[in-house]
């Protein structure tokens, strides 16, 4: 009787082969003991770089059987001095990233909103509302068929003119106009506050508008 035998293996898909690693150290940058001078640049030692190598060794996991390589090189980075630590180290006012240029944008547009709303919407309103006189639509409206308010001359020729009667068909136009340019400015004085008060979300509302049209 012949026996026989079979033997399977499985391999693992991405099977590493070999590694190869290279590490650029830079050196150590010490500022100037008064503060006003450049500081000054310092290479690693052996030591130092020996550590960072062993550290890197088993972070990647070399495995010299394997064939595996790593390679730590102390070599001084293109650094502008002051940046590592000189007089003006860690000045950021003109370092504007992207984040801060659409900050800047958004702000820039709630801005403009809030003027034309000022401008155009709630000065208008608050300018009809203040007024008595009938602007030239509301007495359109009036039509021809108003009355002429009654005048009565009390106390001869030294009196006093006084309006008399009930109040005319204008006047109440003229009142209900008078309350709703009130209301209007109300409410835009309100979209006002709630824009001066939450920037975040009126900014957030904008966005939705404009991907909306």
């Amino acid at each position: 009787e012949i026996s026989n035998t079979t033997t399977t293996t499985v391999k693992e898909a991405g099977e590493v082969k070999k590694l190869a690693v290279s590490v650029l150290l830079d050196g150590k940058w010490t500022p100037a003991a008064d503060g006003k001078g450049e500081p000054t640049y310092t290479a690693r030692t052996s030591e130092e770089i020996a550590q960072i190598k062993s550290l890197v060794a088993a972070a990647v996991g070399i495995d010299e059987t394997r064939g595996d390589k790593i390679e730590v090189l102390n070599v001084r980075f293109n650094r502008d001095p002051l940046a590592a630590g000189g007089e003006e180290a860690g000045s950021s006012m003109f370092n504007f990233t992207k984040d801060d240029a659409m900050r800047g944008v958004e702000l820039l547009v709630l801005l403009i909103t809030g003027v034309l709303l000022i401008f155009f919407v709630l000065r208008p309103l608050l300018k009809t509302a203040t007024t008595g006189g009938p602007t030239p639509g509301q007495a359109q409206l009036a039509g021809p068929g108003v009355t002429s308010l009654q005048t009565t001359i009390v106390g001869g020729a030294g009196g006093v003119p006084q309006l008399g009667g009930p109040p005319s068909e204008m006047e109440q136009r003229l009142d209900i106009a008078r309350i709703e340019g009130q209301v209007k400015a109300s409410s835009v004085k309100k979209v006002a506050e709630f824009v001066e008060k939450h920037p975040e979300e009126s900014t957030s509302i904008l966005r939705s508008w404009v991907h909306e049209g």
